[in-house]
């Protein structure tokens, strides 16, 4: 998992709002959930298309790709 992720490259957190900044605030609230929204997609295409397993230690993905 880490090997797919880190050949995707980073996920960008000011995909909605360019200017948004302040922790808190509406704008960078939706950029953060956007930015979530990003790396489960990629995550799931990575189990599904080029199979990639995701092991205990991979949390984060396991809570939103395992049933």
């Amino acid at each position: 998992m880490n090997k797919a992720l880190s050949a995707h490259g980073a996920f960008s957190s000011h995909a909605i709002h360019s200017d948004a900044r302040g922790p808190g605030k509406q704008e960078h609230i939706e950029n953060i959930e956007k930015m979530a929204e990003d790396v489960i997609d990629f995550l799931k295409w990575a189990k599904e298309t080029i199979g990639v397993e995701l092991h205990s230690n991979d949390s984060i993905a396991s809570h939103f790709l395992i049933s």
